[in-house]
């Protein structure tokens, strides 16, 4: 309706389709321009001016017609077309091409100028969606947020950086007899502190601090509120999730190691490497981080973090690792770019095919590339 769009604001770039962007309601639509060859526009009768007491009409018969003014749209008429807006959503996989534009890599000695991240309207004037748009999709990738100037810019943090960054946290909670039920709540501010003071003075460089806290954060339960004392709802109780941390040690554990591993002797140095004194490993964990080769029995690593953050890209990636896939094994390869607006079988249809063959003696669903025929 009109009031939907109130106060719509139209962003057009070079070369690309317009927008109206809908900020109060946090919404975007694309706008196109349809052709018509014979269509009526008609005017709905609550919105004609009300008629004089006088002249109106005595019967109150529901059945009454009434009369509404009509336009005719016609070619070679100033009316043979019109605007249409379609509801657009934001591509998770635009966003994150957008950022990796943006990287923050502190061990990069030939980046020794000032770091430059996006602000949240440029990201919105060059996606050409709502500022809340931009933002739910900078929440559900965990993107980079550093402040200069008291501005807030956002990116990308390096995978060196982070791996680092990972590396310090776990051996904070491995050390450190208070963080040892990090999944039951512990307390950031005292966790940064104790990760701070075990990175040499050598090897700190500007907004180590604001990574510590942003790589804690990927670790952090999406339920992390829940079970937590009511007197503690302060923001500085956390809870851990244990298969992230899980992932991140075992991370460690395949770069250590070129050659697939065997699942027992991974299991073993697994479980040793993981902090805390209750909490087990377990194949389940390895999803999205390796996968098995079921003629050896062995693991090779394939992480979804190394893979291209271009959709057609990835699947691409996908299917030279292995041209069929499980929709279990395929999951954790592609949920990062779903949203409400785009489900995970509206984006498996756009880049996939399904075909059904047998495994273990039942008939099953496989992923293959579209490219294949059936």
């Amino acid at each position: 309706t009109v009031n939907d769009v109130q106060g719509a604001r139209m962003i057009a770039t070079h070369n690309q389709q317009a927008s109206l962007v809908v900020e109060r309601k946090g919404m975007s639509f694309d706008i196109s321009r349809v052709e018509t060859s014979n269509a009526y526009i008609c005017v709905s009768p609550n919105q004609q001016q009300e008629q004089p007491a006088a002249k109106r009409t005595k019967s109150n018969d529901s059945k009454t017609l009434v009369s509404v003014h009509a336009r005719l749209l016609q070619p070679g008429g100033s009316g043979a077309s019109f605007l249409e807006l379609k509801p657009k959503c934001l591509s998770i996989s635009h966003l994150q091409e957008k950022l990796s534009e943006c990287v923050f890599d502190p061990y990069n000695n030939a980046a020794d100028k000032q770091w430059t991240g996006k602000t949240l309207n440029s990201l919105a004037e060059s996606l050409q969606v709502s500022q809340k748009q931009v933002m739910t999709g900078l929440q559900r990738m965990q993107a980079l947020c550093l402040h200069e100037n008291g501005v807030a810019l956002y990116g990308l943090l390096s995978q060196e950086a982070l791996q680092e960054a990972t590396s310090y946290i776990i051996a904070t909670l491995t050390e450190c007899e208070e963080f040892a039920h990090y999944t039951r709540g512990i307390s950031k501010k005292e966790c940064i502190h104790q990760v701070m003071t075990r990175v040499p003075t050598e090897e700190r460089y500007p907004h180590l601090r604001d990574v510590i806290c942003h790589t804690l954060a990927t670790l952090e339960s999406n339920d992390s509120n829940d079970n937590v004392d009511d007197m503690e709802r302060d923001g500085d109780i956390i809870r851990l999730d244990v298969t992230k941390v899980a992932k991140s040690v075992v991370q460690r554990l395949f770069c250590q190691q070129t050659e697939p591993w065997d699942e027992h002797d991974l299991l073993s140095a697994w479980q040793r490497e993981m902090p805390g004194v209750e909490y087990q490993v377990s194949v389940a964990m390895l999803s999205g981080v390796a996968l098995l080769d079921s003629s050896t029995g062995k693991w090779s690593y394939f992480s979804e973090t190394d893979l291209s953050t271009n959709l057609v890209t990835r699947f691409e990636m996908l299917f030279q690792k292995r041209p069929k896939w499980t929709l279990q094994e395929l999951q954790p390869y592609v949920q990062r770019f779903t949203m409400e607006e785009l489900s995970e079988a509206d984006l498996l249809l756009q880049h996939t095919s399904i075909i059904t063959q047998e495994v273990d003696g039942k008939p099953t669903k496989l992923y293959v590339s579209k490219s294949i025929k059936k």
